[in-house]
Order: structure tokens, then C-alpha cells, then sequence
């Protein structure tokens, strides 16, 4: 056989062997049990029939030999059965496609082919023809034999619609009610006189005219045309701006705009000069050609003054009969003997000194100073230094210390500076200890606080340990 599976309606050969090649007589072959033709003569130990016979679907194809004078006659069966399938074949008519599920060169008998159109862009699925009909889509097909089916696809029509804006017209070429998807259409805007075309929006964007646009569905453009322009030019001299309203890069003729000068903080407006004049703020301007325009602003003058509390004086730097607005300016307060800078009040607060002060319109400045007490410091008194015995008990005297200006109480502090260290309350002005029991040196400072703080100098004492001394009378007598 040629072809296992088959295509329904294309012509099959099958061949059927006999053994031995001398062998001679006839074959018949059947399909189904129904004849395929005649009976084809051996030749060679073989013999062949073709025919498109076949209907789709499984056949049994069975070949006879019919036997000669040396040879019994028999049958064989082809294996496996020949299957025949069928074609589907889909043509278009117009702009798409279409898939098949499940998508195969040829189909058994029986199977459901699924079609479903796919339009291009800007075509419309219309109908099936052929083995189908209608236009439900996607839609199916069962295979019994070779099917042809033809899917058509029409061409959406659509519109381009031009408005304007302002005095104008637009031109499209070509011109015509209703375009393809894919068409170009140029479009030229002629603006009336006086006007200018500006630009284009919705569908188009730009400024390029003319222009063309590619139809892609129902399209709309409008074009914008806008009065001749001229432009409003406005200069600064000195620190300061200038606000215009209407606020426009460009105006229409005979269009009326008001200007206004805003100093920067520390200047004033002065004057308009160019196109304007005078010192009238705001002012208006009638826009008929091209305008320069110039304000001048001027910078303002202020004051520092300064004064004082109490005795003392106040350095600026830099010292200047007026100042500009954001100059920094720094103050130092010196008081006179006796004296002390206390704080600052008016345009600065605090009591950092040297400070600064950062202009920003006339300013006063006071500096306090105020009377300084004067402390003078406490004076210790530790006692005498003395000798003392071993073992006994010892006290460390510093009520004798004083304080010239009477800041009373004192706090007392000891510290022992010398020898073997002894137990006392170090806080006391009389305090006591236990004398060691070897004969040493002990060392003791005395520092003094006033109520106010102010500590004292030290005062040492030094204490000699000693052992006690016996003293034994010798009495001598003289002899009877």
C-alpha cells in the first residue's frame, strides 16, 4: 500500500506478494468484502490495483490469489486496516484569518472541527459559506469527507470629522464621508486673516500643518487657531519682579494688561520706564504691537540704634549710619569695673555676646549690664599646729575660720594629707579621732565653702604623736 492513513478521494495502490515469484494465476482484491476492480494477473510473484475507492473512515482490505496447476489458491488481509481521512480546507474572502481546533492536515471520520474568524484590523467577520453557513463564530464542523469552507470578511467604513477653534477651515485630501482602516488623509489648515493656526488636538497632536493622519476608526480632529501674537516683554532693574494679568507668553492685539511691581523684601518700586512710564503701580498697557516694559526698584535704608542699661557700651560691626535689608550686623557689650553685660532686649533677646542681628527693617537694640557683688573668699583656720600623745583621743578645731563678707553658714571640709590614716567626720568644724598608738606625723587640710559658693585657701595643721613621758623624782639623802 502507498499510503497508510489515507486522503479521501486521492488514489490508493495496494499490492498484494505471492510465494514463490514463479507462482502464476490471478489476485482479486476486495474492501469491505466488496470487489476493488477485476482481478489483476500475477507478474513476478505480484500483483497491484489502485483505486480512490475508499470512503473515509477504517477499511479491511483483503487480497485472493486464485491458485494455478502447481499452486493452492489463498487470502491475506492488509495490517493494520486502511484508514482513509478527510481535507478541510477554509478560504478567505476579504481581510482575516481563521484557526481550527483541533488544527490537522487531514481528520478521521467524525471528528468536530472548531473555526473561529479572526478579522484584521479594520475588518468585520460577515459570514461562513461552503459546508457552513451563517455567521456564528466561532463555530464547528463535523469531518464525513473532505469539506471546503470559505470565511468573508468586509471592510469597516469610518468617519474623520474636523471642527475648529477660532477663524480657520481644514482641507482633507482626499476628501471623502467615510475612509479604510489604513487610509491617509491630509489635512491643511488655512487660518482667516488676522489669525494663525496654533495646533492640533483629539486625535492629532502637534503643530505641523499641514498634516496627515492615519485612519485607524472613527476619527476626530480638531484644529486651533489663534489671533496674532505679540509679545510683552518686561525688564528688572534693582531686586524685585514683575506679575501681568492676563499672564501670557504672547497677546492678542488690543488686548489690555495690567502690570504690577513687586519689590523683593528691602527694596521699593521706583518708576516704569519703555513702554510705559510713571510710577503709578499697577498700571495698564493696551497691546498693540511688540512692548518692552522696565521696572526699577531702589534698595531701602534702616536704622540700627542702639542703647544701654547700667554702665557699659556696644561695638557694631559693621558700624554703619544705615544698613541694607539682610545685612548681619554684630553687636559687643563691654561692661565698665564693677559691672557685668546681663542681656539683650528690643530687636535681639538673649545674653550671648558678642550676638547678631540680621537686618530686616529699622531696628533698636538695649543692652542690660547690671551691678557685680563682690565676693571675696572665706578664710580657713585648721588651729595651731601641736603635739599629741598615743592613744588619746584628738580633736581637729576649724570654728575659728571666717568670712570677710559674712556669707554665712560655712560648709568645712577635712582632708587628711599626711600619716596613718584615723577615722573622723570630715564635715565638722570640730571633729575627732583616736590618736594611733606608735608615735607618727599626721597632716590635716582645712577648705572652707561661703554660703555663696566661694571656696576658701587650704590651712593645714600638723600633729606630732608622741609617747608619753615619765617623770621619776630622785631624792638623795645624806648620809647620818
Amino acid at each position: 500500500m502507498a499510503n497508510n492513513p489515507s486522503i479521501f478521494g486521492a488514489s490508493v495502490t495496494f499490492t498484494a506478494t505471492v510465494a514463490p515469484s514463479s507462482a502464476t494465476g490471478t489476485v482479486q482484491f476486495y474492501a469491505d468484502g466488496a470487489t476493488l476492480g477485476s482481478a489483476v494477473a500475477l507478474s513476478g510473484g505480484t500483483a497491484s490495483v489502485s483505486t480512490a475507492a475508499p470512503s473515509v473512515g477504517t477499511h479491511v482490505i483483503t487480497a485472493t490469489y486464485s491458485g494455478d496447476a502447481n499452486h493452492i489458491g489463498s487470502s491475506g488481509t492488509l495490517a493494520p486496516n486502511q484508514v482513509v481521512e478527510a481535507t478541510l480546507i477554509v478560504n478567505i474572502v476579504g481581510g482575516g484569518s481563521v484557526t481550527r481546533n483541533p488544527d490537522q492536515a487531514t481528520y478521521p471520520l467524525g471528528t468536530v472541527v472548531t473555526l473561529t474568524a479572526a478579522p484584521d484590523p479594520g475588518w468585520s467577520f460577515s459570514m461562513w459559506s461552503g459546508a457552513l453557513s451563517g455567521n456564528t463564530n466561532p463555530d464547528s464542523i463535523t469531518v464525513d469527507a473532505n469539506k471546503v469552507v470559505t470565511a468573508t470578511f468586509i471592510q469597516n467604513e469610518y468617519t474623520l470629522m474636523v471642527s475648529t477653534v477660532g477663524s480657520g477651515s481644514v482641507a482633507k485630501n482626499p476628501d471623502q464621508s467615510t475612509y479604510h482602516y489604513g487610509d491617509v488623509v491630509t489635512l491643511t489648515a488655512t487660518p482667516v486673516t488676522g489669525w494663525a493656526f496654533s495646533f492640533w488636538t483629539s486625535d492629532l497632536t502637534g503643530g505641523a500643518n499641514p498634516v496627515t493622519i492615519t485612519i485607524d476608526g472613527n476619527n476626530v480632529v480638531t484644529a486651533t487657531f489663534a489671533q496674532n501674537q505679540h509679545p510683552l516683554t518686561t525688564h528688572i532693574v534693582g531686586s524685585g519682579s514683575v506679575t501681568r494679568a492676563p499672564d501670557q507668553a504672547s497677546y492678542a492685539f488690543g488686548t489690555v494688561v495690567t502690570l504690577t511691581a513687586v519689590p523683593a523684601p528691602g527694596w521699593s518700586f521706583s518708576a516704569w520706564s519703555g513702554a510705559l512710564s510713571g510710577n503709578t503701580n499697577p498700571e495698564s498697557i493696551t497691546i498693540d504691537g511688540d512692548k518692552v516694559v522696565t521696572a526699577t526698584f531702589t534698595q531701602d535704608e534702616y536704622t540700627l540704634r542702639v542703647s544701654t542699661v547700667g554702665s557699659g557700651s556696644v561695638a557694631k560691626n559693621p558700624d554703619q549710619s544705615t544698613y541694607h535689608y539682610g545685612d548681619v550686623v554684630t553687636f559687643t557689650a563691654t561692661p565698665v569695673t564693677g559691672w557685668a553685660f546681663s542681656f539683650w532686649s528690643g530687636g535681639l533677646t538673649g545674653s550671648a555676646n558678642p550676638a547678631t542681628i540680621t537686618i530686616t527693617g529699622n531696628k533698636i537694640v538695649t543692652a542690660t549690664f547690671e551691678l557685680v557683688a563682690i565676693n571675696n573668699p572665706p578664710i580657713a583656720d585648721a588651729g595651731p599646729d601641736r603635739t599629741v600623745y598615743v592613744n588619746t583621743n584628738v580633736t581637729l578645731n576649724g570654728s575659728a575660720s571666717t568670712d570677710p563678707d559674712g556669707n554665712l553658714p560655712l560648709r568645712f571640709g577635712w582632708t587628711q594629707t599626711g600619716g596613718p590614716a584615723v577615722s573622723f567626720n570630715r564635715a565638722l568644724s570640730v571633729t575627732t579621732f583616736t590618736a594611733p598608738s606608735t608615735p607618727q606625723v599626721l597632716t590635716f587640710t582645712l577648705t572652707v565653702t561661703d554660703s555663696l559658693g566661694l571656696a576658701s585657701a587650704p590651712d593645714i595643721v600638723v600633729l606630732a604623736v608622741r609617747n608619753y613621758s615619765i617623770y621619776v623624782p630622785l631624792i638623795m639623802r645624806n648620809a647620818p
